[in-house]
């Protein structure tokens, strides 16, 4: 590995993190339309960014993150499920009332 490929590594590594780190941080925090335009903006650059260092690690990161989406959303289904499954089996009391409410955020 020379030198060039070693920057072009840790550049594409700086770059995931960052994306991560607005997407997962930074976006959900955000009520101020204003300021969830900015980090947009700056999502989008890192975005093109990393497209123009390294299209393979660029649509490498957008398969990632759609498997991530998927299983997140195969994961709270499965969740929803067997928490459904559980409800009916309980007999009303403070247990049944606290799996009826985690229930209703799915």
């Amino acid at each position: 590995m020379n030198e060039q490929e070693l920057h072009t590594l840790l550049e594409v590594q700086y770059l995931i993190g960052r994306i991560d780190e607005l997407q997962t941080k930074a976006m959900p925090n955000i009520s101020n339309l204003h300021k969830s335009r900015m980090i947009d903006q700056r999502i989008e650059k890192y975005y093109n960014k990393l497209k123009k260092t390294s299209e393979i690690a660029y649509h490498m990161f957008s398969v990632e993150k759609k498997n991530r989406d998927v299983a997140k959303q195969k994961s709270k289904l499965e969740m929803k499920s067997l928490l459904e499954e559980c409800l009916a089996l309980l007999p009303s009391g403070p247990l049944y009332i606290k799996v009826k409410d985690e229930l209703k955020k799915f």
